[in-house]
């Protein structure tokens, strides 16, 4: 049955695709950001709420995703293998850090050419905090953080825990990227909450400033 269920869901997922239209604001950041490592690799960090334009808006790259090893887990890895992205599976259990791990040791592979994508709240919340997850693998990783929206201009909303935002068909993502955060390898975890806010304070800036051009448009 999950097999059938995964099949639709891409069904679905690449018939709405099709119809949709991209803008990208900033790009310039994103290519300092991949500048800064010989790879030309990086983390994008978003939030959950718009896992699904952010997904679309990056289907020209393969990236490394986290997902867990549970059913849901299981529908999620077929969905990314089949839009060319890498499942990096671990246990969801001890904050994920089997993930984590397994994650952090293929962006330190001398040949890998894969960034990473991480929705920075998910998988449950609460909703537009940072986990510590991903600054943990910026900084053993040595990899730019680059916070990274893409909004639609008209989608549908659900009432979860992350108000996740469907695209609508047919409406145009602005896809916005910000200026690329790196982690100090000798920082100490007591500062992480400083580069939690400084992520999120960015993803609020991007937010507005995409919002703002949706209503100019």
């Amino acid at each position: 049955m999950s097999k059938v269920l995964s099949y639709l869901i891409y069904f679905i997922f690449r018939s709405l695709n099709a119809t949709y239209r991209f803008e990208y604001l900033q790009l310039e950041k994103f290519e300092q950001a991949k500048s800064l490592t010989k790879n030309k690799t990086y983390i994008f960090g978003s939030w959950h709420q718009h896992v699904f334009s952010c997904f679309c808006a990056c289907l020209g790259r393969s990236h490394l995703s986290m997902t867990s090893r549970s059913k849901d887990g299981e529908i999620v890895s077929f969905l990314l293998s089949k839009m060319n992205f890498i499942p990096v599976r671990g246990s969801s259990s001890r904050g994920g850090k089997e993930v984590m791990n397994q994650t952090i040791k293929q962006l330190n592979r001398d040949d890998n050419i894969y960034p990473a994508a991480i929705t920075i709240d998910g998988p449950r919340g609460p909703a537009k905090v940072p986990k510590m997850g991903i600054i943990e693998i910026a900084r053993q990783a040595q990899q730019p953080i680059i916070p990274y929206s893409a909004i639609p201009k008209n989608y549908w909303q659900f009432n979860s825990w992350d108000q996740f935002r469907l695209p609508r068909p047919f409406t145009k993502i602005f896809v916005i990227y910000g200026d690329p955060i790196m982690v100090d390898p000798g920082l100490h975890k007591n500062y992480y909450q400083d580069i939690s806010e400084k992520i999120t304070n960015e993803l609020e800036q991007l937010e507005k400033i995409a919002v703002a051009t949706i209503n100019s448009d």
